[in-house]
């Protein structure tokens, strides 16, 4: 007879005993991925309340997991259902605010295409690297929730909020993304970017990922620095030169420059870029 062996009392497993899932057996196999994966629940104190993967609620478990099996069972560029803020709506500016489930949708989307590329990137030739291999502060940035937006504190005074938001109970941007509305529903959305198969940016026809993660970064900043203006009211002087510096240690083949989010680094992949016009090339 099929099936998962009786438990301790002879009988099979009951409801409350799930079985494992595809994610989970995946997970069980890379424990250092697994154990680097943590969500915090919105709080108002000032101690925030994390828990690892392993201690999830169920309905949060299968949630992720359904997202992982829609990658890994019909290809990276599956629909993935989430609920993402209505702009307007649930926005002050450009920033987005999220209720705890929405925030928790986003977040697992980006986990799960996190996971998939962890499964299947290098294999399929979409990127060079591995989860296992980086470093716990960059797992951190990708698998974390608090990397993705943080929570709400009662502020003094009183903010006002958008509707269905108030804190303790809700989620704001990061800090560094404020006024930038760069979190997006869709974690590919950075991918296509990067890999020149956005149809919303048709002037990124390039690969620019590269044999590493250090090699991708000296990439972007390359196109940045001969595509895209920067610097305040259009100028690109500026930029130019902050770019042209930021390259002086690649080029140089000492130890690149890394950048945390910063606009030479996660904007290109998540929020529309403005090509340079040919009035403002220079010959």
């Amino acid at each position: 007879m099929g099936g998962p062996p009786p438990g301790p009392s002879g009988k099979w497993p009951r409801p409350n005993l799930p079985l494992k899932t595809a994610l989970d057996k995946f997970l069980d196999a890379r424990p250092l991925v697994r154990d680097s994966i943590i969500w915090e629940e919105p709080s108002a104190g000032d101690t925030p309340t994390r828990f690892y993967y392993v201690d999830w609620q169920p309905k949060d478990k299968q949630f992720l997991s359904g997202l992982f099996d829609q990658l890994m069972n019909k290809g990276p560029f599956a629909p993935l259902v989430v609920s993402y803020p209505k702009p307007g709506a649930q926005s002050i500016g450009m920033d987005l605010y999220f209720t705890r489930d929405q925030a928790f949708e986003v977040y697992a989307a980006h986990l799960a295409w996190a996971l998939y590329l962890e499964a299947e990137g290098v294999a399929k030739n979409m990127i060079h690297w591995k989860l296992m291999d980086m470093t716990p502060t960059e797992r951190e940035e990708l698998l974390c929730s608090y990397r993705y937006h943080a929570r709400i504190k009662p502020p003094v005074p009183q903010k006002a909020y958008p509707p269905l938001i108030s804190p303790g109970q809700s989620f704001q941007p990061l800090y560094e993304n404020q006024r930038r509305g760069v979190l997006r529903g869709d974690p590919r959305v950075g991918y296509k970017f990067l890999a020149g198969l956005s149809k919303d940016h048709p002037f990124q026809q390039m690969n620019l990922i590269g044999s590493s993660m250090q090699q991708t970064l000296a990439n972007i900043t390359f196109w940045m620095h001969s595509a895209v203006d920067h610097g305040p009211g259009g100028t690109a002087s500026l930029g130019r030169l902050l770019l042209t510096e930021r390259l002086k240690p690649v080029q140089a083949k000492a130890k690149p420059a890394y950048g945390r989010r910063s606009c030479c680094v996660r904007t290109p992949a998540v929020t529309p870029l403005r090509p340079r016009s040919a009035s403002s090339r220079r010959a």
